[in-house]
């Protein structure tokens, strides 16, 4: 789903583990110190209620085993919520 993201490097996973790793806008990866997009990108999630864990500029999401279809829709909502919030910080 956010692989077309223009954040968004690369987007893996495997059953309920997933991580998205966080990639400058075009040009603009000098301008950033490691670590840098993923806290920026953290504080949005913590905003629309998502804990994540932060690697450096990747994002990790481990979701209970008992979690619900409609809770990973909410999920997948709130992410991409803060991805676009995040991107429009970054462009202004």
């Amino acid at each position: 789903k956010f692989t077309g993201h223009p954040l968004v490097g690369e987007a893996r996973g495997v059953g309920l583990i997933a991580a998205l790793e966080i990639v400058a806008p075009d040009g603009r990866a000098e301008e950033f110190a490691p670590g840098k997009l993923g806290a920026g990108l953290g504080a949005h999630f913590l905003k629309n209620g998502l804990i994540s864990r932060n690697m450096t500029d990747a994002m990790a999401f481990c979701p209970p085993m008992i979690i619900t279809p409609a809770q990973i829709t909410e999920i997948l909502s709130a992410v991409e919520k803060s991805l676009d919030a995040f991107q429009a910080e970054l462009t202004t």
